[in-house]
């Protein structure tokens, strides 16, 4: 079975996926820029309402992901805050040059309370758009590893998951169980089963809108969703 994760930015998205029969939520605001955290407002009826495994995204800005020590110290605020109102998971990262800002990412385990790690996208500024290498992936995973992060979100460090789908494939061999890898990043309907076929991942992540968009929000479309499963069943 392929695990299908959505990311939403609205309450009335997060029902609507979780209703649609998704198997994982990410909730942010923001998703037209890259994502950012969720306000309080929403994150917590989502977190109290909603029984599947909802991940929140821990990032305070749109930008690089080289963070000052203030907007760190407010993440790991941010993760103590959402934990306590049932989050299960936290989607984050943070880099420090050309690798992980190892630091950090080890206090955002300490602060998670036992709820799963996923390193966000960040890792895509580290891989680059190009091919990779054995050793450019174990620099990159074996300190997650090593931490206990759960799973990689990633778009094998080109623009969308599908033109990154080769160096998917290579984290996915790498990896060989040890950590998740989540394809993300322009996935659609139309593409979802040939980046799972080529990388050899077992699930994906996506917005899978509403078409077209009418202004920056973006909305889940069930009958899209619907297009998804069909496809993935094919």
């Amino acid at each position: 079975m392929t695990i299908v994760e959505v990311c939403v930015e609205s309450l009335e998205s997060a029902l609507s996926a979780a209703d649609a029969g998704c198997h994982r939520l990410e909730l942010c605001d923001n998703l037209a820029s890259g994502g950012i955290t969720p306000s309080q407002a929403w994150a917590d009826l989502a977190l109290q309402s909603l029984q599947c495994p909802r991940i929140v995204l821990i990032r305070h800005r749109a930008g690089d992901f080289c963070f000052a020590p203030a907007e760190k110290s407010a993440m790991l605020d941010s993760i103590e805050r959402f934990s306590r109102l049932g989050a299960t998971g936290f989607a984050i990262g943070a880099i420090d040059a050309d690798r992980w800002d190892l630091q950090f990412m080890k206090q955002a385990v300490l602060q998670s309370r036992g709820c799963d790690l996923i390193a966000h996208r960040a890792i895509d500024v580290l891989l680059g758009p190009h091919p990779t290498t054995t050793n450019r992936i174990a620099e990159l995973i074996d300190p997650l590893i090593e931490l206990g992060y759960r799973r990689v979100l990633t778009s094998g460090g080109y623009s969308s998951a599908e033109h990154g789908v080769e160096n998917l494939r290579k984290l996915v061999e790498y990896a060989a169980g040890r950590i998740e890898i989540l394809p993300g990043g322009g996935v659609t309907p139309e593409n979802a089963k040939r980046i799972l076929d080529v990388s050899g991942a077992s699930q994906i992540h996506g917005s899978f809108q509403r078409l077209p968009r009418l202004s920056d929000k973006i909305t889940f479309d069930p009958d899209r969703f619907q297009q998804l499963k069909t496809r993935l069943n094919q």
